[in-house]
C-alpha cells in the first residue's frame, strides 16, 4: 500500500480512500468534508467541490464564532452566528497542536490536544 501512495503521491491516494468511503457510506459527512477540503486546493476541481458544498450545505447546520463584523448569511447555508472576544484561533491552536507547544487549557475540550498524532 505505502508503494502505490508514494508512486501516485499521497494526495491522489487520500482522494481514492475517500471515493472508496463514499462508495460504501454515501451519507459519510467527514469522508465528504475531507473531499472538499482537498478539492478546494486546485480550481480544476471546481465541479465536485460545488457538488459536495452543496450536499454539506444540504445536510449541516453550521455554527460561526466571529469577531468584530458578522458574517453575511449565504442563501441556502443553515447557520447560527456567535460573536464574541474569546482570543482562541483555530489556526493557533492548529500549529501549536502539531509543533508541541501548550494550548491554554480553556480553549480546547480536555484530552483533545493528545487526539491528533502523526501518522
Amino acid at each position: 500500500v505505502s508503494q502505490i501512495a508514494f508512486s501516485i503521491g499521497m494526495e491522489q491516494y487520500g482522494l481514492i480512500q475517500l471515493d472508496a468511503i463514499i462508495d460504501f457510506d454515501p451519507e459519510n459527512i467527514e469522508a465528504r468534508k475531507a473531499l472538499v477540503t482537498i478539492f478546494k486546493k486546485n480550481k480544476r476541481n471546481n465541479k465536485e467541490t460545488k457538488e459536495l458544498y452543496d450536499y454539506l450545505t444540504e445536510h449541516l447546520h453550521f455554527i460561526v464564532y466571529h469577531r468584530g463584523t458578522p458574517p453575511q448569511p449565504r442563501k441556502g447555508v443553515r447557520a447560527t452566528f456567535i460573536s464574541g472576544a474569546h482570543p482562541a484561533s483555530s489556526s493557533f491552536i492548529r500549529q501549536a497542536l502539531q509543533n508541541g507547544t501548550p494550548v491554554p487549557q480553556d480553549w480546547i475540550p480536555q484530552g483533545l490536544g493528545q487526539y491528533p498524532q502523526p501518522h
